[in-house]
């Protein structure tokens, strides 16, 4: 599945991990422009849900998308783009997921988001599913958020 859409204006699409820090920037401006939020929000734990529509074949707890210079791109991988790009020498793979610690598809604050393979990603279903189950233990590191991991 394309990570960037074609643009609607004929500009040359770029995928999400080809942005630059530059860029990356400027779509994060624009995302917490549009949730009227600021840069300080990242420095927090919570769940900073995006006001993006979600899309209309799916319910509220989906991914969003933001239009970015004519192409649509989702926010929180946006966001975790970011996170790396600023942060982090290691990029990860192309191909990576971004999983959501706090299970939450419209969250995009860079403290709840991680590039991980797909296997990974998807096993964490597990974690939404049975956290309340008692001896339950998460595997994953780092641990899904609201649960108990393996080594506590």
């Amino acid at each position: 599945m394309p990570k960037g859409v074609p643009s609607e204006t004929g500009e040359a699409k770029k995928p999400d991990h080809e942005l630059d820090e530059e860029e990356l920037k400027t779509a994060v401006d624009q995302i917490l422009k549009k949730d009227g939020r600021a840069w300080s929000s990242f420095e927090k734990n919570d769940c900073l849900l995006s006001t993006y529509a979600p899309p209309k074949d799916g319910g509220e707890n989906q991914y969003r998308q933001a239009r970015i210079k004519g192409v649509k791109y989702y926010v929180h991988r946006i966001s975790a783009w970011y996170k790396v790009r600023s942060k982090y020498a290691k990029i990860p793979d192309a191909n990576w997921e971004v999983s959501h610690l706090c299970h939450k598809r419209a969250c995009y604050n860079p403290k709840h988001l991680e590039f991980e393979d797909g296997l990974h990603n998807k096993s964490r279903i597990c974690c939404e599913l049975f956290k309340d189950t008692q001896g339950y233990y998460c595997p994953h590191k780092p641990p899904c958020f609201g649960t108990t991991p393996c080594n506590s």
